[in-house]
C-alpha cells in the first residue's frame, strides 16, 4: 500500500501541537486560590494557590444531611520565614447553621457521633510537632452550591504541644478560609 509523505508530516504535527496543548493546560491538575489565613502568635501567616485535581478526590471536604454536617479542611500555610499545615476536623450531629460558632478543641462525644478537632503541624529538623487545639471555634459564614461547591468562614483557637517536657503555647487569631471549594 503506497502512503503519501503529505499524511504523515501532517499527522505529526497534529500530534507535536496537541502535546504542547497539553502541557499549557493540565490534564491531571489545576491551582485554585482557596485562601486560608490566620495570625499566629502575632505573626500572619497564609495560604497559598494549591493544585486541585481536575477529576475528583480534594483536600476540603464538607457535606450535610438530616443527621448534621461534616467539615475537614487541610491547608498549608507560610510567613515570611515558617511554615505550617492547618487541619480542622468537625463531625456533628446538630443541625448545620451560618454564623454559629462550633467547638474544634478535641471534643470527642462518640455517644452523640460528634468530633472536633483541630491542630497545626510543623515540620523541624526532620520532626514533625503536632500542636493541638485546646480551645476554639470555627464559624461558616458562607455555602455556595454550583458546578463547584465553596464554604467560608473564621477561627480561633489556642493550640499547644510538649516538645521535651516543655510546653508550647500557639495562639492563632483572626483566622479566616474561602471561599474554599469542596467535595
Amino acid at each position: 500500500m503506497r502512503t503519501g509523505i503529505i499524511p504523515i508530516l501532517l499527522s505529526g504535527f497534529i500530534v507535536l501541537t496537541s502535546m504542547s496543548e497539553c502541557k499549557k493546560h493540565n490534564l491531571l491538575y489545576h491551582l485554585v486560590d482557596n485562601p486560608v489565613s490566620f495570625i499566629l502568635n502575632g505573626i500572619q501567616f497564609q495560604s497559598q494557590p494549591e493544585r486541585v485535581n481536575n477529576y475528583g478526590g480534594s483536600a476540603h471536604e464538607f457535606d450535610t444531611d438530616d443527621n448534621g454536617f461534616f467539615f475537614s479542611m487541610s491547608r498549608e500555610l507560610m510567613s515570611e520565614t515558617d511554615e505550617y499545615t492547618l487541619h480542622i476536623y468537625l463531625k456533628s450531629t446538630e443541625p448545620f447553621e451560618l454564623n454559629k460558632r462550633y467547638s474544634v478543641c478535641e471534643m470527642v462525644d462518640m455517644a452523640e457521633n460528634n468530633v472536633g478537632y483541630a491542630s497545626l503541624l510543623s515540620f523541624t529538623d526532620g520532626f514533625v510537632a503536632y500542636h493541638d487545639a485546646i480551645s476554639g471555634w470555627i464559624e461558616f459564614t458562607d455555602v455556595s452550591k454550583g458546578d463547584h461547591n465553596y464554604i467560608s468562614g473564621k477561627f480561633e483557637m489556642n493550640c499547644e504541644d510538649y516538645d521535651d517536657n516543655d510546653l508550647t503555647f500557639m495562639e492563632i487569631r483572626n483566622g479566616q478560609f474561602g471561599p474554599l471549594r469542596v467535595e
